[in-house]
């Protein structure tokens, strides 16, 4: 096997179908088989660089048939599959290896998913790896599965050229359940923003019309994973913002800005079809929050309305809120004896509310709580702050 590397692959693969024969043959006791596979790891790590996946994979069968000698097949395929990211190689055919491993599976995955080296390799083949990987491990397995898939879609994500490999990546999540791990899917959502922001108009219009990844994260997620639906509400309201975005390059209209914003309260879908602010779930950790928002001009215009509206009910209020403390601190002056007060405009502090509060409100309409006299003009300066 050692020597694979200089004879080509017909001696290799030779090699390998020689291993499993005299595997076959010979009585090898747990002690043995260990050290054989453990002394067959740098050879595959050196043969690596100079075949394909499919022959290391039968490599990894042979040092999984060992006996005691699961440990060391394991680092024989992370050994393996380090060596061909150096190498630029194809990621989907390598994770083909979790075949031969099907003991452990999602011990493999979870591993692989933990290098930074083979995050950072995934990249533009992030969605086959995710897809090879997901048949070679099954649906049923445990969660730690699903989050290291999930960790290879975002990946693929922020690596991606073009939008079409953003989407596939994106498709990972079809095949995926388990997506009550909120973190790497709100990851996922902004590196879909990321993408759609840098790819322009004409891509973002492929990724505003994949509703069918949204159906199906609905589908998966279960009634606890509430946050997960609000994070699918995010890439519906980004999904409307992209098709007005293109419907407006279109025609013609300039380019809106893109800028930054901090997501607030959750990702909610909006209401209309106007809306063009972006909202995602509550940022925890270290986590700074949404990295790009698009601003539509046409979407602020068509916003002023509601703009008015809101500000003519908080001005509602802040009348409402001036007039209690105007009845209170009239009341209370107008009550108060001069002797004991000065005039009335002193203390203020006697009431049906917190002296405190009372005192807070008297410095706010301008008369400073412990000056004496001057009680009636401080009443008729109230009343004619009002009544202007």
């Amino acid at each position: 096997v050692a020597a694979a590397p200089a004879v080509g692959r017909a001696a290799w693969t030779e090699s390998v179908d020689e291993a499993m024969r005299l595997h076959l043959q010979a009585e090898v006791g747990d002690r043995l088989a260990t050290v054989a596979a453990a002394q067959l790891v740098e050879p595959v790590v050196a043969a690596a660089r100079s075949f394909p996946a499919t022959a290391a994979a039968s490599l990894v069968e042979v040092l999984t048939m060992l006996e005691g000698g699961e440990v060391e097949a394991h680092e024989a395929a992370l050994a393996l599959l380090k060596a061909r990211y150096r190498d630029g190689a194809g990621v989907g055919r390598l994770v083909d290896l979790r075949c031969a491993t099907s003991d452990t599976p999602c011990t493999v995955a979870a591993n692989l998913a933990a290098e930074p080296l083979a995050i950072e390799a995934m990249g533009a083949e992030g969605d086959l790896a995710a897809e090879h990987a997901y048949a070679a491990i099954g649906p049923d397995t445990v969660l730690p599965t699903h989050t290291a898939l999930l960790t290879v879609a975002v990946a693929g994500c922020r690596a991606a050229v073009t939008l079409d490999e953003v989407v596939s990546a994106v498709q990972v999540l079809h095949t995926c359940t388990g997506l009550a791990v909120r973190s790497p899917v709100r990851r996922l959502v902004k590196g879909l923003r990321k993408s759609a922001l840098r790819h322009g108009a004409a891509a973002a219009a492929a990724l505003a019309a994949r509703g069918s990844v949204l159906a199906v994260l609905r589908q998966h997620a279960t009634a606890d994973s509430t946050r997960v639906l609000r994070t699918i509400g995010t890439v519906q309201s980004f999904g409307k913002d992209l098709a007005k975005l293109c419907d407006m390059v279109k025609a013609g209209v300039p380019r809106p800005t893109v800028g930054r914003a901090k997501g607030g309260g959750g990702g909610r879908a909006s209401s209309s079809s106007e809306e063009s602010s972006v909202s995602d779930e509550e940022d925890e950790g270290n986590d700074e929050g949404v990295e790009a928002a698009v601003v539509v001009d046409e979407a602020l215009m068509a916003l002023v309305p509601r703009a008015r509206k809101a500000l003519s009910a908080l001005s509602y209020r802040i009348r409402s809120l001036l007039e209690e403390i105007r009845t209170a601190n009239v009341a209370d002056v107008e009550s108060s004896s001069d002797d004991e007060y000065g005039g009335g405009a002193g203390r203020v502090g006697r009431g049906p509310r917190d002296r405190e509060d009372v005192r807070h409100d008297a410095d706010f309409l301008g008369a400073s709580a412990g000056d004496g006299g001057g009680g009636g003009s401080m009443v008729a300066k109230t009343r004619e702050f009002f009544a202007g």
